[in-house]
C-alpha cells in the first residue's frame, strides 16, 4: 500500500492546480450576464413638471412595487402623476 509520503510531489502539485482551474472554470460558467438582467434607461419615459407638490402617498413597506403617488399643481392646474423607482446601475 502507498504511504502519502510516497506519492511525487508533481502529482500533488498538478492535482491541486486540475481542481482549482475546474472550481474557477465552473464558477464563471454558473454565472449570470448582467447586461442581460439589467434594464436599461429610457429618455422617452422621462417627464420634467414645474409646480409644487401638494401630496404625496406613498406605498406601504413591504409592498411589491415601489411607487409614489404625487399630487403637483402649477398655477390652476392640478397633476396626478406616478413616480416609479427602477435601478440602473
Amino acid at each position: 500500500m502507498r504511504r502519502f509520503r510516497d506519492i511525487p510531489t508533481h502529482s500533488i502539485c498538478r492535482f491541486v492546480s486540475f481542481a482549482a482551474v475546474l472550481a474557477y472554470t465552473l464558477t464563471l460558467v454558473a454565472q449570470k450576464s448582467p447586461q442581460a438582467s439589467q434594464p436599461k434607461y429610457d429618455v422617452r419615459t422621462e417627464t420634467k413638471m414645474k409646480g409644487i407638490v401638494e401630496e404625496i402617498n406613498l406605498p406601504p413597506k413591504g409592498s411589491e412595487k415601489d411607487v409614489a403617488h404625487l399630487r403637483v399643481k402649477s398655477g390652476t392646474d392640478s397633476t396626478g402623476c406616478l413616480s416609479l423607482s427602477q435601478d440602473f446601475s
